[in-house]
């Protein structure tokens, strides 16, 4: 590289689909800033709505993940603890709308936009703090969101763990 910025020293990063900014999350995983690349351009920051959040149930929320595609940052908002994890997506559209996404218990290890699309990839451990689990019970599973369409979809079922999902760079593959 022929510079170097600090973007931030939270948990997660991501960058903006042209290149100018970078989303940071914050040390304490409440906040996530967007910061401009290049001199002159808009810093937003981004916080959780707790109240909003524990309604859903999900209490004391924290950011754990942050990926950022055509339609705008997705962000996978969790708590975790004993008995109970509970999981949500809040998206912070270009448009400027937020929509919060439920996603239960389930503990998801991976998401990923769609190149150019709409469509939010999240890998998920259905029984992950589980150590044993029934012969032929599903483990993993991959489900899609569509911004567009505002619904969650199941693809794709393992007997084991499914991480990272992966678009092809056409966006027509799911791995």
């Amino acid at each position: 590289p022929t510079a170097w910025r600090t973007a931030g020293a939270g948990c997660g990063h991501a960058l903006s689909p042209d290149g100018s900014a970078v989303a940071a999350v914050d040390r304490k995983r409440t906040v996530v800033s967007t910061i401009p690349l290049r001199p002159g351009g808009p810093t937003r920051r981004i916080g959780l709505d707790a109240d909003a959040f524990a309604r859903l149930g999900v209490p004391a929320p924290r950011v754990f993940d942050v990926q950022w595609g055509a339609p705008g940052l997705a962000l996978l908002v969790g708590t975790r603890g004993e008995g109970s994890r509970r999981w949500a997506l809040l998206l912070v559209l270009d448009s400027g709308e937020r929509r919060i996404v439920t996603l239960g218990a389930v503990a998801p290890n991976g998401m990923a936009w769609q190149p150019g699309g709409t469509m939010l990839a999240l890998a998920e451990c259905v029984k992950c703090d589980q150590l044993f689990r029934g012969i032929g019970q599903p483990f993993g599973e991959l489900r899609v969101y569509d911004a567009s369409m505002g619904r969650v979809e199941r693809v794709a079922s393992s007997l084991t763990p499914i991480y990272a999902p992966l678009w092809s760079p056409d966006g027509s593959i799911l791995a």
